[in-house]
C-alpha cells in the first residue's frame, strides 16, 4: 500500500535508505515537527550524501510507491540541485537535497541525531543546526514562518544553543540579526 501520510512515508523512506546504506538526514518541516514545531507542510525534505550514489538502484528502491527519474537524478547530482520522489498514488513528495561540501553543511550532517521510528532508525538534523538553517532561510523574502519555527524549537528542551557553535557559524551563514530578533521577540507559530 503506497504511503498517503507523512508517518508512513517517513517509515518507508527510512526502510529504503537503510537498505541502500546511503547516508542521509531529515531536515526542514518534518525535522521541526519531531522537535515540537507543528507545521502544515507535508513534503519530506532529506539531505542526502550523494557521493557515489548508485542512481539506478536508488531510483528502483522507491518503486512502486514513488517515481524517480534517473535522468533527473543524474542532472541534479551534476548541478547540486534538489530532486524529487513523486508519489504514484498520492501522499507526500520527498525532496532530496544533495549534501554540499561546504563546512557548515558538512558539520550539520556530522552532528545529526538518530531517532527510533517504527523499528527503524532515522537520522535528523540536530536542533541547533535546524535553528541555524531556519535563520538562514528566514532572510529570504516571504519567510516569516521560519522565525516562528525558530522560536518554537528554541523553546524545546532538546535545543542546547551551544554558544560556541552558534558564535562560529552565524558569521558565515549571516543570520545574526534574525537570531537576535528571535531571542528578543515572540513569534507566533
Amino acid at each position: 500500500m503506497p504511503p498517503t501520510n507523512p508517518v508512513d512515508a517517513v517509515t518507508l523512506l527510512a526502510q529504503r535508505q537503510q537498505m541502500l546504506d546511503v547516508p542521509w538526514m531529515l531536515t526542514r518541516s518534518i525535522a521541526a515537527f519531531l522537535y515540537g514545531h507543528n507545521r502544515t507542510t507535508v513534503d519530506i525534505d532529506v539531505i542526502l550524501d550523494c557521493e557515489g550514489l548508485p542512481v539506478a538502484r536508488f531510483c528502483a528502491a522507491f518503486e512502486p510507491e514513488y517515481f524517480l527519474d534517473p535522468r533527473m537524478v543524474d542532472d541534479s547530482l551534476r548541478t547540486g540541485m534538489m530532486f524529487n520522489a513523486i508519489p504514484v498514488t498520492g501522499g507526500p513528495k520527498i525532496d532530496f537535497i544533495p549534501l554540499k561540501r561546504e563546512p557548515y553543511q558538512q558539520s550539520a550532517f556530522a552532528r545529526r541525531k538518530v531517532f527510533g521510528w517504527h523499528d527503524t532508525a532515522i537520522p535528523v538534523i540536530a536542533p541547533d543546526d535546524l535553528v541555524l538553517s531556519k535563520l538562514a532561510w528566514a532572510q529570504m523574502p516571504g519567510s516569516e514562518r521560519q522565525l516562528a519555527g525558530v522560536r518554537s524549537i528554541m523553546s524545546m528542551s532538546l535545543f542546547s544553543e551551544d554558544e560556541e557553535y552558534f558564535q562560529h557559524w552565524p558569521g558565515e551563514l549571516r543570520p545574526r540579526e534574525a537570531l537576535d530578533a528571535s531571542r528578543e521577540t515572540r513569534y507566533d507559530a
